[in-house]
């Protein structure tokens, strides 16, 4: 079973080289497959909030 990594990176654009992307991948490539990596950008850009 694979270890599960949540980052959850900046809020604005987050296309192709923008954002959190090359830290992302920078992440992937490191973690390698014994790891799951999750990332998901907050769902409201102007008023980021985590509700559990």
């Amino acid at each position: 079973m694979k270890k599960q990594v949540l980052f959850i990176h900046s809020v604005g654009t987050q296309g192709s080289q923008q954002g959190s992307s090359g830290l992302i991948a920078y992440l992937q490539e490191r973690l390698g497959d014994e790891y799951n990596l999750l990332n998901t950008k907050m769902p409201v850009l102007d008023n980021p909030e985590y509700k559990p």
